[in-house]
């Protein structure tokens, strides 16, 4: 499977439950920056000001495309008032972008897909198997790093 654009080798994971996360770095960065956003926000204007420029822009765009009136800057804020939030369609789901990045052999021999009634597939796999899901992946180019605090921020459990 081809790498997804913006997927570096530089992979962070963690265990935030029980299964296994993958994450390119610089994409755990992103959503880690987003999720903090999301949780921390007071007013809108605070809330624009803490995402990273990329996702300001793709949220704006949103309010203009689908014509949603967007709120004041000194508008309280509500998470579930950004687009998609509230039906786990954003920021992105680490176990679920897995899929589109994690070489198809890796996914078949060491993970399994997990179905959800809401958001989609994701791809789980068993932190028994984290050796060898390392070693697979660093045979391929990827550099993993333990970084467990990332991993929770990023999939928006801490």
């Amino acid at each position: 499977m081809d790498k997804q654009p913006g997927t570096t080798n530089e992979i962070v994971y963690g265990a935030p439950f029980d299964d296994l996360i993958f994450i390119p770095r610089e994409r755990a960065q992103h959503l880690a920056a987003i999720h903090h956003a999301l949780s921390s926000a007071s007013t809108w204007r605070e809330f624009f000001h803490l995402l990273p420029q990329e996702a300001r822009a793709e949220v704006e765009r949103w309010f203009t495309e689908d014509e949603l009136e967007r709120p004041a800057d000194d508008q309280p804020f509500d998470r579930d008032d950004v687009p998609g939030v509230a039906d786990g369609d954003w920021p992105g789901w680490p176990a679920q972008e897995m899929l589109s990045w994690v070489p198809d052999d890796i996914q078949q021999q060491y993970g399994r897909v997990a179905a959800s009634a809401i958001s989609g597939d994701s791809l789980a796999m068993e932190a028994s198997q984290m050796n060898a899901i390392i070693g697979a992946l660093e045979a391929q180019g990827f550099a993993c790093t333990w970084d467990d605090d990332l991993v929770r921020r990023a999939a928006g459990y801490a």
